[in-house]
């Protein structure tokens, strides 16, 4: 309706940077503590850099995300040491954007990975990922996999992984 859409006009004028320091910060089931993030606006859509023990980069969110324009996401450092043991609610893989993701330095907990790069499409019943790759001095991987949705029931999920690790 007219009212909501200058509403939206008025938000979009209003806002055009933010920085926020986050205490604690859970993502996919991950907790990043003391988060540091600045975001500024453009016509294209927001850049975003954010600092933390666990992370440090940029990210690109598109106004409006899709298959030819994700959000981009390059980091130099991901570190991911600490599970949130909150209580994440219901999961639905239809939700998600599209992505490029960069990583040059992707750790868990002991385990280091190297650089690690994947692509993210969405598609009607959730996501599909591929290619991911991590490369470091001992080994290469090569994956994909998918998070559907069966039959519009959010209950009924599956998800599957497929990968090749061929060492150096």
């Amino acid at each position: 309706d007219l009212q909501s859409e200058e509403s939206e006009a008025r938000w979009d004028q209003a806002y055009r940077a933010a920085v926020l320091d986050i205490g604690r910060l859970s993502i996919l089931g991950q907790l990043f503590r003391d988060v540091e993030v600045q975001a500024q606006r453009s016509d294209a859509g927001w850049a975003i850099e954010l600092q933390s023990e666990g992370a440090s980069g940029t990210a690109m969110l598109p106004l409006e995300p899709t298959a030819d324009s994700p959000l981009r996401i390059d980091l130099a450092r991901l570190a991911l040491n600490e599970s949130d043991d909150q209580p994440a609610g219901e999961s639905d893989p239809r939700g998600t954007l599209p992505m490029q993701i960069n990583v040059a330095n992707f750790s868990m907990g002991d385990m280091q990975f190297g650089k690690v790069s994947a692509e993210i499409r969405t598609v009607p019943d959730g996501l599909v990922a591929g290619p991911i790759s991590a490369e470091s001095e001992s080994f290469n991987i090569v994956a994909d996999g998918a998070w559907l949705v069966e039959g519009n029931r959010p209950e009924d999920q599956q998800s599957r992984l497929r990968l090749e690790l061929t060492s150096n």
